[in-house]
Order: structure tokens, then C-alpha cells, then sequence
């Protein structure tokens, strides 16, 4: 259920009742229903029957490690190469209007660093992730 005072966080309650305290508990967060993070499982070591678990991320990727810098494009030789920090389900999206609410994923852009196109007409560019 999303908080009160952020709604891109959620909270819930789960009961485990096949671990033990002392045993150690992985879990994996879902998005919608369908989009499963990538990576191995978080784990928490179960310390007593009725605990609160220390807040935990989608992708292990805190606000405060999204600090991706300046998003930088260069351009030589009829090409632009776009550039900036890269994190894990952070992609750049492209649009042909600034305004627009339609942007587009550029395929295989997520976790990289930059990427390099033709330059065939004007385009805005943006990083799009959680």
C-alpha cells in the first residue's frame, strides 16, 4: 500500500511461518504484477517472531544513490553520443518534442553509460528509471 506522505513508496506486512528466528529470509520486489528486479534476492537475518525489516529498494537502487550526474551529448561526424552515469534500471528515453508526454525507450539502454546515434532530425533526450 503506498504511504501517506510519498506515494512511490509502499509499505505491507507479510507472516512468515516456516522461518525461524536466526534463519535467514530472501525476498524480491514486483512491479505491477509482472517486472521482477534483476539481481540475487535481498536477504534479512530473522532476529525474533515479530520484526521490521530496514527499508529496502526495487533494483537495491536508493534516491539517494540515483545521483546520476549530468546526462551529456556530443556530436562529430554526423553522430551524437549521449552520456551519463550509469544505474541499473535507469534507461534513456527519446522524444521529438520537449513537451510531449510520449517519450520512447531506447532498447537496450538500461545500466549503461552512453550510447551513440545518426543524427537523422532533432530529438530530446532524458533518463527514465526508479
Amino acid at each position: 500500500m503506498p504511504s501517506a506522505t510519498d506515494t512511490n513508496v509502499y509499505f505491507g506486512t507479510t507472516h512468515d511461518k516456516t522461518d525461524a528466528p536466526g534463519n535467514p529470509v530472501g525476498y524480491k520486489f514486483v512491479v505491477n504484477g509482472g517486472n521482477w528486479e534483476g539481481g540475487d534476492n535481498h536477504l534479512f537475518t530473522l532476529t525474533n517472531s515479530a520484526q521490521t525489516v530496514a527499508t529496502s529498494y526495487f533494483n537495491r537502487v536508493a534516491p539517494s544513490d540515483a545521483d546520476i550526474g549530468l546526462l551529456v551529448a556530443s556530436s562529430s561526424a554526423g553522430k551524437v553520443t549521449v552520456s551519463w552515469s550509469g544505474v541499473l534500471g535507469l534507461r534513456l528515453q527519446t522524444s521529438t518534442d520537449l513537451g510531449s508526454s510520449v517519450w520512447q525507450d531506447i532498447p537496450n539502454s538500461d545500466g549503461q553509460t552512453s550510447m551513440t546515434f545518426n543524427i537523422a532530425a532533432h530529438a530530446f533526450f532524458r533518463l527514465f528509471g526508479p
